[in-house]
């Protein structure tokens, strides 16, 4: 199925320049989320697998990233700041925590929370990994001119900004 979309890639004119208010000329293939969860599970592919090998899953590798960044931090902020579901959270932290990566005490101002940190064993691997990563990401930015990085950044941001709007608003609608 991936070969499909790639083989469109390289054949296909471009939609998104002249698109009408409805999108009716979007194919599934055309829309924005498909076309970034395409890329996205692309990229995983292209760095999880030769960085990380089978020592952690994609879900775990993002919950010890959010860690080295936040932590330490109460494990119900960690939903909070990653938009995991709480699901697919709970699972990569209960493994990062069976096999070392991660630990949790009790919160002193709370009873009931646990506040979530990585251990020594976590920090060491992940940032043995994050090096590696970084040169993965670097390469893969670096077939685009200064220019087009630099655009790209710019669109990621406005459309990042634009998508959290819309969320606000749905999460609004929920309530």
């Amino acid at each position: 199925m991936t070969r499909f979309f790639i083989d469109q890639i390289h054949t296909r004119e471009p939609k998104w320049a002249n698109l009408s208010e409805s999108g009716a000329e979007l194919g599934m293939g055309d829309l924005l989320t498909f076309r970034m969860a395409l890329a996205s599970n692309l990229f995983d592919r292209g760095v999880y697998r030769p960085v990380m090998g089978d020592e952690f899953a994609v879900p775990e590798w993002r919950v010890m990233g959010l860690l080295q960044h936040h932590a330490p931090i109460a494990a119900h902020e960690i939903v909070n700041v990653s938009l995991m579901h709480k699901g697919q959270l709970s699972r990569a932290l209960a493994a990062l925590e069976s096999r070392g990566y991660v630990v949790r005490t009790p919160d002193p101002e709370h009873g009931r929370r646990q506040i979530i940190d990585l251990s020594e064993k976590g920090r060491q691997a992940f940032g043995e990994r994050f090096r590696e990563a970084q040169k993965v990401h670097a390469a893969w930015l670096r077939v685009l001119s200064a220019e087009e990085r630099g655009l790209l950044e710019a669109m990621l941001n406005k459309l990042t900004l634009a998508a959290h709007e819309q969320s606000k608003h749905s999460l609004e609608e929920d309530a």
